[in-house]
């Protein structure tokens, strides 16, 4: 019986932790937005990353992205289905130099930033001042 007691408090605190772990690295709430910082789900990773590029050269900026490492979603609203923001941190091809760049859906706003932070307050006023489609 003693043993049971101690896999049952195991499995229940596990996904309890991990949980809380996942939600603190990936969400942010942004009440200047009135929306939520989170990470693009993986299904979306390659639609958003061509995103990047295709707004890229709509905006006619020569940076040609190889790939993003990190990518985030700021929605104008607190609908999915409303515009909404990315950001990320991709690789330039050919220099291999990381770079922060947001756009959005609605406008097709496209900014790349050499300097940039890896943190999640930063990132979400980077996408709110420079790449907002609201």
């Amino acid at each position: 019986m003693k043993q049971l007691i101690i896999i049952v408090t195991l499995v229940t605190l596990v996904p309890l932790s991990a949980a809380a772990n996942y939600d603190s690295e990936v969400r942010l709430s942004f009440p200047p937005a009135y929306s939520t910082l989170t990470k693009v789900d993986l299904e979306d990773w390659k639609s958003v990353t061509k995103e990047f590029r295709d707004n890229a050269l709509w905006n006619q900026d020569t940076t040609e992205i190889q790939s993003c490492e990190s990518l985030y979603t700021l929605p104008v609203t607190t609908s999915r289905e409303g515009n909404v923001s990315f950001g990320g941190i991709c690789t330039i091809a050919g220099s291999g130099q990381k770079v922060f760049i947001c756009t959005d859906r609605m406008l097709g706003r496209f900014e790349v930033f050499p300097e940039y932070q890896r943190d999640l307050p930063w990132i979400a006023q980077t996408i709110f001042d420079h790449c907002w489609g609201g």
